[in-house]
């Protein structure tokens, strides 16, 4: 039974890392990877954001940070500008081509996780409280490694 649950888990953990490392055109005839549209989208849910709040809310380092604003700079999705509180600081913004590359990937969010949610929603609540109960323990018993 562990070894057909690892191995369901591991399919999983493989389609979902597929998912992520392909890039997609979010209707701006770029191809953008995971890391540049969740950069996007994280300036979308917080514009005008600096680069430590960015970092944070990425979940990565600062130098990460600017390496994604950086490129997606080049590529026109955000701007940044100086901000009107402090000269030192810098806000980052999007650009229209990066509203539309949010719109699209929020339909491609959307697309992908209602499946998810389809087949969750249908779980009787003692079977999801079993399945989330055994996750969390996964997770935890990762991190700690």
């Amino acid at each position: 039974m562990n070894k057909r649950l690892m191995e369901l888990i591991y399919k999983t953990h493989k389609i979902l890392q597929n998912i992520e490392s392909t890039p997609r055109d979010y209707g701006t005839g770029d191809l953008l990877y995971s890391a540049d549209i969740h950069t996007v989208t994280a300036v979308a849910k917080n514009p005008g954001c600096n680069l430590t709040q960015l970092a944070e809310s990425l979940i990565v380092s600062k130098p990460a940070a600017f390496k994604f604003v950086k490129k997606m700079v080049s590529l026109d999705y955000l701007y940044k500008e100086k901000s009107s509180d402090n000269k030192k600081e810098i806000n980052i913004m999007l650009t229209s081509k990066g509203k539309t590359a949010i719109e699209k990937h929020i339909a491609y969010e959307s697309e992908l996780f209602d499946k998810i949610y389809k087949i969750t929603n249908e779980l009787p609540p003692e079977e999801f409280q079993i399945i989330e109960k055994y996750m969390l323990k996964l997770i935890n018993s990762m991190e700690e490694n």
